[in-house]
């Protein structure tokens, strides 16, 4: 059975796992749908999609119909430099947060309200900047902005003023913090899937140097970027503290009543 596989487009941190469902010379079954994030939760909840990458936030709202493929993860233990706030003045003089109108993925927004809240006890207003500008002048014009993905990859590699909202989260919890799921809808098997992913994760970790240079061509920025990230800070396989951190995260996220119900986490089962 073919499978149609939901990824979000331009989402940088997940390559290593992802790159080579799109090269010839890997045969697989599955129908890659480059979708945004909002299209590919839509596409899972009604079985356009039966299987893709979310966020631990995605998984929360998807209403109990998808389950963890729980041999593949990304989660950074440390520090990810995918969810950043650049700002120019004292941290404590903070009151409004700027950031792109066209920020596709609500997680990084959430965890940026959450780290903001709990950890530094600042009340920010949020505010929505579009069309936003070049990552140039926004860093010159708004006092305080956040960036995600590969914008915040490029605005670190500007300015040096900036917290690494996922470092923050680590250092408070001592847990790593979970970016993305695979996941699958709970009436499928995913064995197949399985075997596809371990061999295009064997393929990535082996090639962190290729797929860094295409990001490097892509965005515009030093292929080593991407390479010490993948290589030195993101995981890509669960260990015994990934599951622990899932829960965590998923208390503040019902907490903060971005679901109406307590997540419960379902994998899927050999």
């Amino acid at each position: 059975m073919m499978l149609k596989f939901g990824i979000t487009k331009n989402d940088v941190i997940i390559q290593p796992l992802v790159f080579h469902l799109n090269q010839q010379t890997l045969k697989h079954d599955l129908q890659i749908e480059l979708l945004s994030a909002q299209d590919v939760l839509s596409g899972l909840l009604s079985n356009r999609l039966q299987a893709g990458f979310v966020t631990p936030l995605q998984y929360a709202q998807s209403q109990d119909k998808l389950a963890i493929v729980r041999d593949f993860v990304v989660a950074t233990p440390q520090y990810g430099r995918n969810c950043l706030l650049f700002f120019q003045e004292d941290l404590r003089n903070i009151h409004k947060v700027y950031f792109p109108g066209n920020i596709d993925s609500s997680y990084e927004l959430f965890l940026a309200k959450l780290i903001l809240g709990e950890h530094f006890e600042i009340d920010a207003e949020w505010e929505t900047v579009y069309p936003f500008p070049k990552i140039e002048e926004a860093l010159e014009q708004f006092p305080v902005l956040l960036l995600t993905g590969s914008e915040a990859f490029r605005g670190m590699a500007l300015v040096e003023n900036y917290i690494d909202l996922t470092e923050e989260w680590s250092l408070k919890t001592q847990s790593p913090l979970v970016h993305r799921l695979l996941t699958i809808r709970r009436d499928l098997d995913a064995l197949d899937l399985i075997k596809t992913m371990q061999l295009t994760r064997e393929l990535g970790l082996r090639n962190l140097k290729k797929i860094s240079q295409q990001l490097s061509a892509e965005y515009d920025l030093p292929w080593g970027i991407f390479h010490d990230l993948f290589s030195g800070k993101y995981r890509f396989a669960p260990d015994e503290s990934t599951w622990e951190a899932l829960k965590e995260i998923l208390q503040f996220v019902f907490y903060y009543g971005e679901t109406e119900y307590y997540p419960e986490i379902h994998f899927f089962e050999k």
